[in-house]
């Protein structure tokens, strides 16, 4: 018995020390205390986490993708969840750059998948996202853009989560791990293409500079 008790224990222990990692992914304590847009929708929320990722582009070279991911999974239904299939895109196209106040984002897949509507858009900061409150939660889940230097931005993800009952927090938990998991793969697939695309720019404006400074030479 008393082996049984050990292992139940660390078992606890175990959990309980994934769960402290992956609902703060990635991110400071800093920014896990500090204000985010929506952050006022919801107050006294059960639970919060903000998990982020380092971007080498900064906001107005992410921001593009952002959006388009967004519309994706408006468009496609398999939210966070999404397949690298879904997420293929490597250039960004007009017709997937119109996200506004009152569109829907699927996070999850299926018709009964989790259904979140635009409340908030700061153009090149954050999108605010709001689950329906007749449901067993009412959550808020913000994408913010924080620039560092030129080049440089965090994207953090902020989810705040009022329970509509007490038994609500269990499923919370549940979900809790493969929540986390989605999250990082979106970030880190925003993270490979916005970086990609703007070396890409980068790289191509180097080399015009470079034609240009070259073209007086070769007239002589």
């Amino acid at each position: 018995m008393s082996i049984n008790v050990m292992r139940g224990a660390v078992a606890i222990a175990l959990l309980y020390a994934a769960r402290r990692f992956y609902r703060n992914w990635g991110t400071t304590k800093e920014e896990c205390q500090m204000h985010v847009p929506g952050d006022g929708v919801i107050s006294e929320p059960a639970d919060v986490t903000t998990e982020g990722i380092w971007i080498d582009a900064p906001p107005s070279a992410v921001w593009p993708w952002l959006v388009q991911r967004l519309v994706q999974m408006r468009r496609d239904g398999a939210g966070f969840y999404a397949s690298q299939g879904h997420q293929k895109t490597e250039s960004t196209r007009p017709e997937w750059q119109h996200l506004a106040v009152g569109d829907t984002v699927r996070l999850t897949p299926g018709d009964a998948g989790c259904v979140l509507s635009v409340v908030e858009l700061l153009e090149q900061q954050a999108i605010v996202l709001r689950t329906n409150r007749s449901g067993a939660w009412d959550a808020t889940c913000t994408l913010h853009l924080v620039p560092h230097w030129q080049d440089r931005c965090r994207l953090l993800v902020r989810t705040r989560i009022r329970l509509a009952h007490p038994g609500a927090i269990v499923i919370t938990e549940l979900v809790g791990a493969p929540r986390a998991l989605a999250v990082r793969h979106f970030l880190k697939g925003i993270k490979q293409r916005a970086e990609s695309a703007y070396q890409a720019e980068v790289s191509s404006e180097a080399s015009d500079a470079a034609t240009e400074m070259a073209a007086p030479h070769q007239l002589h």
